[in-house]
């Protein structure tokens, strides 16, 4: 939780064209029941970096602010490297 700027065990990450958004989760099944946002960033400042790890993959968001990065995890799976690729790409200006 301290890695993770507060955020609980699981959640889920959603990218929009301009933000990254924090959501409680809970396993349901083989699926996820989708909650509140807990959190949310702003893409045009936002970096977000990926690592190998023995199981997972670390992935941290370093917010343009100064503050302390968010340090999380997920899988190595294609959708969740999609995920990470889609956070990575600079933000289009309107």
């Amino acid at each position: 939780k301290k890695k993770a700027a507060g955020l609980p065990q699981t959640f889920v990450l959603a990218v929009t064209p301009t933000s990254v958004r924090a959501f409680k989760a809970k396993p349901r099944g083989f699926g996820v029941k989708v909650g509140d946002e807990l959190m949310s960033w702003d893409r045009r400042v936002l970096t977000v970096t990926a690592e190998p790890a023995t199981v997972n993959t670390t992935v941290t968001l370093h917010r343009g602010d100064g503050s302390d990065p968010v340090i999380c995890s997920t899988g190595k799976d294609e959708g969740s490297m999609a995920m990470i690729r889609a956070m990575q790409e600079p933000v289009a200006v309107a």
